[in-house]
């Protein structure tokens, strides 16, 4: 569904502060991620992201009811909710398992690739063609992505990379399945079955894995279901004041946000071809983005 945006300089400051602090929400979520990787399993953490994020949306849910204006639930294709809801749950299940062995900034940054993915994708299954620039401009992100991930550089390509680019290959299987969805379903319908499909999911997995968590494992899941939660609020405004193109150039403020938290926490610095690497994707995404 297309959107009418009114493009003055009050809208834009607005989406920029929603997505700065989604930004700021989404990097302290990587953050809790990998504080609580030695105390815990990746389906746990999965199932507390989840968790938390489905009991807000019940929490509106419910108060909307409470006040007179129930929402109406009913999905036209429930089966593609629940694949949507696996890709989703796999890109953060890829992305959370990388972010014990990299840096906060690489993982972000090769899991926030999903715009190179999504023309792809979307040709690939809805037969959608791509423009020639466009092209262009996935070739060059995928040069960044060479350049971040250096195949051959010390003589092997590190394997943990590749599961943070996985995440980003699934959230844009998870998107392109969001615009299919958006074509029928309302926003508040999609998620409400997203994160009860994701947290159906994650606890399923974490069945077969249950530790229970001691008291500061349990803060550090907690947050980051909160630091996530946040992150897909703030998106969601930011979506009403300005389009993609605007906001996919904040969002990389995450791996800005991310690369200081790894010095600060790790006195992890950010090497030269990270840094290029990251110009080179934040470009390409932002025109491929641009081009929708």
């Amino acid at each position: 569904m297309s959107k009418n945006y009114d493009m003055n300089h009050s809208n834009i400051k607005l989406a920029a502060v929603f997505c700065v602090l989604g930004a700021f929400a989404a990097s302290f979520m990587v953050l809790f991620v990998k504080l609580a990787a030695p105390s815990t399993n990746n389906s746990m953490t999965i199932f507390f992201r989840f968790l938390v994020s489905f009991a807000y949306i019940l929490v509106i849910v419910v108060y909307k009811v409470a006040r007179g204006n129930p929402l109406s639930l009913k999905a036209h294709r429930i089966w593609l909710h629940l694949i949507r809801a696996l890709f989703g749950a796999s890109s953060m299940l890829f992305l959370y398992y990388s972010l014990k062995f990299i840096p906060l900034m690489d993982g972000t940054l090769l899991s926030m690739t999903n715009p190179l993915f999504i023309p792809l994708i979307a040709l690939a299954l809805l037969k959608i063609k791509t423009k020639f620039k466009v092209i262009i401009a996935i070739v060059v992100g995928f040069c960044g992505v060479l350049v971040v991930i250096r195949p051959g550089y010390n003589g092997v390509v590190n394997p943990h990379a590749i599961y943070a680019l996985g995440s980003g290959v699934s959230a844009a299987f998870a998107i392109v399945l969001l615009r299919e969805l958006a074509k029928k379903d309302s926003p508040q319908v999609i998620m409400f079955y997203y994160f009860l499909f994701a947290v159906i999911i994650g606890g399923i997995i974490a069945c077969g894995n249950w530790k229970m968590p001691d008291t500061h494992t349990l803060f550090l899941l907690l947050g980051v279901g909160v630091f996530g939660t946040l992150y897909q609020e703030c998106l969601i405004r930011a979506s009403a004041f300005a389009p993609a193109p605007v906001i996919s150039v904040y969002l990389y403020l995450v791996v800005v946000f991310s690369g200081i938290l790894d010095w600060l926490v790790w006195g992890l610095r950010p090497d030269v071809f990270t840094c290029v690497g990251l110009i080179m994707i934040c470009v390409s995404s932002y025109f491929v983005a641009k081009s929708k």
